[in-house]
């Protein structure tokens, strides 16, 4: 359909998650207090954990409750825990290391808000799989992440390196009401099952490889 010659071999690659794995979480009607924010990737400079963690600086100072887990773990930790000391926020912000698949959907149904906020990234498994359990979910747009949701309805893309924009977008989904919750809730799903059916592989799916 794209325009590769037939006499062209080529391999189809499939979706790289279990989406009967990662399966919907009950609807939340309202968001925790304190939020719940959670990330899933390596601890490393491209992540942008740090203009993350500058965001939680600025909802703490702005009176804002919230507890944020990172489950990863990478040579960037110790640079990591420093920041985290440094803008006093320890005890809000949890590393959580490395953790298998039952303990991320463990974590995925504690969290609120799921937050890609990184600086490099290509297609994102762990946003398809924060959206097919039906998270509210913000990503940077850096790269292929803006092509993991669809703004405004799945989930928000904000500017990469912009703690600002990440604080202003976390506060908006804090005072959602329970009808766009839900809202956002089962068409985050719905995205989530439109990428990954096997049956019905769109042109979407191959502009992700094509990013």
């Amino acid at each position: 359909k794209l325009g590769l010659n037939k006499n062209v071999e080529f391999e189809k690659i499939f979706p790289a998650i279990d989406v009967k794995l990662f399966k919907p979480m009950k609807t939340k009607e309202k968001i925790n207090n304190p939020l719940r924010i959670l990330t899933v990737g390596r601890l490393s400079w491209q992540k942008g954990y740090d203009y993350m963690f500058d965001a939680l600086k600025i909802l703490e100072d702005k009176g804002y409750n919230f507890e944020y887990r990172i489950i990863g773990q990478g040579d960037y930790y110790e640079p990591l825990v420093y920041a985290v000391h440094f803008l006093g926020l320890k005890g809000k912000v949890k590393f959580l290391g490395k953790q298998n698949h039952k303990e991320i959907i463990k974590q995925m149904e504690w969290s609120d808000i799921y937050a890609q906020p990184s600086l490099q990234e290509g297609f994102c498994n762990a946003v398809i799989e924060a959206q097919a359990m039906g998270l509210l979910v913000v990503v940077s747009d850096a790269q292929g992440l803006p092509e993991n949701i669809i703004d405004g309805e799945t989930g928000w893309v904000v500017l990469k390196r912009d703690a600002e924009a990440i604080a202003s977008k976390i506060v908006e989904i804090s005072h959602l009401d329970s009808k766009a919750i839900k809202s956002y809730h089962l068409k985050a799903i719905e995205r989530a099952k439109q990428i990954f059916s096997l049956d019905n592989q769109n042109e979407k799916f191959f502009r992700f490889f094509d990013t």
